[in-house]
């Protein structure tokens, strides 16, 4: 124990390591830990107990030069942490739940790293810039910062009836990496129009790639505008009904970017016909997802088909996505019927308002002159936000390759999104499909097609349901489906 505090020498790199089993313990007039001269650059670590009881408001004064100051493990402070003059730097680390009550001071750079919890309770004052690298940051009430906000790890925001946590950005908020968790009392009881802004800055950049609450009463909505976020609630289950007719005011909220990429395979029928086989894929909704759809087809030339298949995709990076993808179907023609298997990997990435995606398959058919078909799609779309629509110009390219033939086929279309109410999505895609080459194969099939599709979509929590219905007509063969979807949100 210190009854005068620790004094830093003048100009010299002062190093305090405090061990993770250490425990360091000042009581004092001065600052428990203080630069005498102020332009010492100094290095301070705890990674154990740190206990400071000062008279004076400062507990820890660095002073002047660069200082470093970094800890995991506890501290236990009267007075506030001052960086002092310089470039000085203060890390958050450790992966359990530590709560910070004292103020920070004059450090140009806040580092929030490890994968625990930190509980800001004091202000955090003269920062030029705070990085959320990895984490859950959560703070009290209000909390406001003069510089940028970084974040790459988890904004923990409470809920209560009377209001939510607000955080005053000064600078920069770069939220587009980062994820928003929401949390909240068991008995909260919220009133309708409640609406909370939980962000404002100078500056916005981007959207949460995720959010998440632990409420079983309510769904909590986002809404960006040009610096601030607000949020706003919808009622669950029990009064679901009456709240979509509510909610068409608030159609702002796109729930689930839930789209489509039809791809033509094809496959030789007992009748040497070409059967287009339609495979689908729900667009990126910044989550990982279980998804699976079944679909009943019919042809013109008495012939149909039933497809089920299942998926999964996850993000790898924040802006690229994989998955996997197994369909099964049946098709029936004149009483014969035919296997179907396709086994599918999938990618998408997104560059600022683009979308480049492909799709490889495998098509593996059973039955009189069936052949096996490897496929591969390629698009590009454009996302247009023009509020509570989306416009969407997409082009693509589709190769099948067998062992008898192959097909290059380009198509151009639209898709327009449409948030009706909070819950509920509107879809609808046209499509123009045309054979650019084909050897030894029948392409009038695959020539000149026209697809339209539109589906409705209803997103609650976790889970989308999608009804979809499309038709495809062309020079030679034509087709409607109707389709269910599932989707499961991690």
């Amino acid at each position: 124990m210190f009854s005068y505090g620790i004094k830093l020498f003048e100009g010299e790199n002062n190093i305090i390591n405090n061990a993770a089993t250490g425990s360091l313990k000042i009581t004092s007039k001065n600052p428990g830990i203080y630069d005498g001269e102020g332009d010492g650059d100094d290095n301070i670590i705890n990674n154990g107990y740190l206990f400071v009881k000062s008279e004076s408001a400062e507990s820890i004064d660095l002073g002047g030069g660069d200082d470093y100051f970094a800890n995991t493990g506890t501290l236990d402070l009267s007075g506030h942490i001052a960086g002092g003059e310089g470039e000085d730097t203060f890390a958050w680390g450790g992966k359990g739940t530590n709560t910070l009550k004292s103020d920070i001071i004059s450090f140009e750079t806040i580092n929030k790293n490890g994968k625990g919890t930190w509980n800001v309770e004091g202000k955090i004052l003269g920062s030029k810039r705070i990085n959320i690298n990895q984490g859950k940051f959560n703070f009290n009430d209000a909390f406001k910062t003069d510089g940028d906000l970084n974040l790459y790890g988890s904004l923990v925001i409470d809920v209560s009836a009377a209001a939510a946590d607000f955080i005053d950005i000064g600078g920069k908020a770069n939220i587009a990496s980062g994820r928003l968790l929401i949390r909240t009392p068991a008995d909260l009881n919220l009133s309708e129009g409640w609406e909370q802004t939980i962000l404002e800055a100078e500056t916005l950049d981007g959207k949460f790639a995720s959010h998440s609450d632990d409420s079983s009463e309510y769904d909590f909505l986002i809404d960006y505008n040009d610096n601030n976020i607000t949020l706003r609630f919808i009622i669950a289950p029990d009064e679901i009904g009456e709240q979509i007719i509510n909610s068409a005011a608030h159609a702002s909220l796109s729930l689930a970017d839930v789209a489509h990429y039809i791809l033509l395979g094809m496959s030789d029928t007992p009748d040497n016909t070409v059967a287009p086989f339609n495979f689908y894929i729900p667009i990126d909704t910044g989550d990982s997802k279980l998804w699976s759809l079944i679909v009943d087809k019919n042809y013109n030339r008495d012939m149909k088909q039933h497809i089920e298949t299942i998926g999964f995709d996850t993000h790898i990076f924040d802006k690229f996505l994989i998955g996997a993808a197994y369909s099964q179907g049946d098709i029936t023609t004149d009483g014969i019927d035919m296997e179907k298997s396709v086994y599918s990997l999938y990618g998408k990435m997104q560059y600022g308002d683009f979308n480049f995606y492909d799709i490889i398959s495998l098509d593996r058919n059973k039955g009189l002159s069936a052949v096996d078909n490897i496929s591969n799609y390629f698009g590009v779309d454009y996302i247009i936000d023009l509020g509570i629509l989306k416009f969407i110009p997409k082009i693509g390219l589709l190769t099948i390759y067998n062992s008898d033939s192959h097909i290059v086929s380009a198509d151009a279309g639209f898709e327009f999104r449409a948030d009706i109410t909070d819950y509920l999505k509107l879809t609808n895609e046209i499509k123009f499909s045309d054979i650019i080459d084909g050897k030894e194969t029948n392409e009038d099939f695959f020539d000149n097609l026209i697809t339209n599709e539109t589906g409705l979509y209803f997103r609650y929590k976790k889970i989308t349901l999608g009804l979809i219905y499309c038709f495809v007509t062309g020079r030679e063969i034509s087709s409607d489906w109707i389709g269910f979807n599932f989707i499961y949100h991690f």
